[in-house]
């Protein structure tokens, strides 16, 4: 929860229930546990694809929610206008604002549980990359062609690795990592050029 100059007021984490309705019942009690009741927006960064049209969490990423109405839930839950968008537009949103006028195209790339893309053009997101899943984008892998999420994003890491890359201080394991991460980098540069 902010308050109106920008900071912090409150904050409660806590992991995803894999159900869409064990996390509306479980959002609604951290909720009702805020000291805030009355909210004057809500900002929600979602993973995976959305339908602006029909304002629908179509799919979730790592989460097998389908076609949910993310928007309209969190308004009754929140009493209050939702702003509903892509996790990975939100962070290139962000940093183009930061960036200010210095920068004109700012390229915003959120290696997690997958990989995910925002690009912003003039301090705006840019519409033709605007449903970009650059994670599924195909990267040679030892001779084969893989989506690049399944070699570098943290999901990849954790499975390989078997530790959060947070974690790890092999030098070795993150030359391999680099370099993973690389493959996609070069496609993602010439995409964007």
């Amino acid at each position: 929860v902010f308050g109106a100059s920008g900071d912090c007021l409150e904050q409660v984490k806590f992991p995803t229930p894999v159900k869409y309705e064990d996390f509306l019942i479980k959002l609604a009690e951290v909720v009702a546990n805020l000291s805030t009741r009355d909210f004057m927006a809500v900002g929600v960064a979602a993973p995976g694809k959305i339908d602006h049209n029909l304002v629908l969490l179509v799919a979730a990423g790592n989460l097998t929610w389908h076609k949910e109405p993310f928007q309209r839930d969190l308004e009754r839950l929140f009493h209050a206008p939702v702003a509903l968008e892509h996790d990975a537009k939100t962070g290139a949103i962000a940093e183009a604002r930061a960036a200010g006028s210095n920068y004109q195209t700012v390229v915003y790339i959120t290696i997690s549980t997958g990989i995910g893309i925002g690009v912003c053009v003039d301090g705006k997101v840019d519409k033709a990359l605007e449903d970009a899943e650059i994670g599924w984008m195909k990267v040679d892998y030892n001779g084969e062609l893989v989506p690049w999420e399944k070699i570098a994003s943290g999901s990849a890491i954790v499975a390989k690795y078997n530790s959060r890359a947070s974690d790890l201080d092999d030098p070795v394991a993150w030359d391999e990592i680099a370099h993973n991460i690389a493959k996609g980098l070069i496609s993602v540069i010439a995409i964007v050029q």
